[in-house]
């Protein structure tokens, strides 16, 4: 064992670098595994759901069951809840995006797959600058511009003094793409191993 640690190189624990997987053929860097696992994801969601509605019926298959148990979640437990009354023309956006990032995410416990896409940070970037760009255009065409930012900066019923505190910081929340990225991408580690438990006892 001694003789091995003295040796030139060494042991060399696990890093990051070990997320920078070379090209899958060639040197281009958009043949890497994180980009066929992103193209693998797509094609299963839609052959899933495409199978899963195909014979739709009053009495559903379990295929069918499975697929509008996932609409069903996102549309009332995540749309409806927290949009409110107007929120059936954003459950497209959302449902592609829950059913986007789990299946990446899910992909990390797959055998010989193993890789969460959505631990390349330049995934949830993306995810994040059309999740930025959605939520305050509705926002600004439903309140007007200065209302909007009124609003995030000052929140109604809060004491004037705690805005020297709390003004900069919703102001950076809000108005920081970053934030959003940062969620999606704290989400496959903090996030996904509790709902993966939570839907393992429920079946």
């Amino acid at each position: 064992m001694g003789v091995w640690l003295a040796s030139e190189e060494g042991f060399k624990p696990p890093s990051t670098a070990d997320f920078n997987l070379p090209p899958v053929f060639g040197d281009n860097p958009y043949t890497t595994k994180p980009v066929f696992l992103v193209f693998l994801s797509v094609i299963l969601i839609s052959v899933f759901f495409i199978m899963a509605s195909r014979k739709a019926s009053v009495v559903p298959s379990k295929l069918q069951f499975a697929g509008e148990s996932i609409y069903g979640f996102v549309r009332n437990d995540l749309a409806r809840d927290v949009i409110g009354h107007e929120f059936m023309r954003f459950v497209p956006y959302l449902f592609t995006l829950f059913t986007f990032i789990l299946t990446n995410n899910i992909f990390g416990i797959v055998p010989f797959l193993q890789f969460p896409t959505m631990s390349r940070v330049s995934f949830p970037y993306v995810l994040a600058l059309f999740t930025f760009v959605i939520f305050h255009y509705v926002a600004i065409k439903h309140k007007g511009l200065v209302a909007y930012l009124k609003e995030i900066m000052f929140m109604p019923g809060v004491p004037k003094p705690v805005y020297i505190l709390l003004t900069p910081i919703e102001g950076y929340l809000f108005l920081s793409p970053p934030t959003y990225s940062f969620t999606s991408f704290v989400c496959k580690y903090v996030c996904w191993p509790p709902f993966a438990t939570c839907i393992y006892f429920r079946w």
